[in-house]
């Protein structure tokens, strides 16, 4: 995705903090202030030891991480050792990208533009 459709994705990263699976606020703090203290990490250090080790395996971690990313909380711009490294969106996100105040019809709307662009042709449900 293109850094600076970043704020285009509101809509969905709003939707994502209402879901009933999104991580409670002690959940979201540990794995936070473990990323903010030891830098970009990758999900096997990011796992409790009793969790299933494999990329594969949605461990309570795992759902949790992908939860934050999906909300813009966490992101993921690189990769180690064929592991995407999750870090926090603020160190990822340039300042004037990292914003979330487009409301959904402006971020749907514009969406819509670039898939119009990007099809060419299309029909209502390409779109």
């Amino acid at each position: 995705m293109p850094i600076a459709d970043w704020p285009l994705w509101a809509f969905r990263r709003r939707a994502t903090r209402r879901r009933p699976q999104y991580p409670d606020r002690h959940v979201r703090a540990a794995l936070l202030d473990r990323i903010a203290r030891d830098g970009p990490l990758p999900m096997r250090n990011l796992r409790q030891n009793a969790e299933p080790g494999t990329g594969w395996d949605w461990s309570p971690t795992k759902m949790a991480v992908e939860f934050l990313l999906w909300s813009g909380e966490l992101a993921s711009t690189r990769r180690a050792g064929g592991q995407r490294l999750f870090d926090l969106a603020e160190r990822c996100i340039p300042g004037r990208h990292f914003t979330d105040q487009e409301p959904d019809d402006m971020c749907l709307t514009r969406l819509l533009g670039h898939a119009g662009k990007a099809l060419g042709v299309a029909t209502a449900d390409d779109l």
